[in-house]
């Protein structure tokens, strides 16, 4: 829902602010960050348009599943969503 989007975009803002304020200090190479969120029920239209605003990537379980696919990362054993 909403807030659950909010709480997550906060959260991320947060790491990505602390990582810029370590990467000066510590001389850390520049970031390329980009926040994922999935939603193991699915997406509302109006969610991914609110994500997409926050700069968030509205993910499925699928779309996750194909990524760790390609990547050769996927591990059957570990659930992309709990009780799913």
């Amino acid at each position: 829902d909403l807030d659950d989007l909010k709480k997550f975009d906060r959260k991320a803002r947060l790491f990505h602010e602390k990582y810029l304020a370590e990467k000066n200090v510590w001389n850390y190479d520049e970031l390329s960050f980009e926040a994922w969120m999935v939603a193991c029920y699915g997406w509302k239209a109006d969610l991914i348009r609110e994500a997409k605003r926050r700069g968030i990537v509205p993910i499925t379980p699928k779309d996750l599943e194909n990524k760790l696919k390609k990547e050769e990362i996927l591990d059957r054993r570990i659930p992309i969503c709990p009780n799913l």
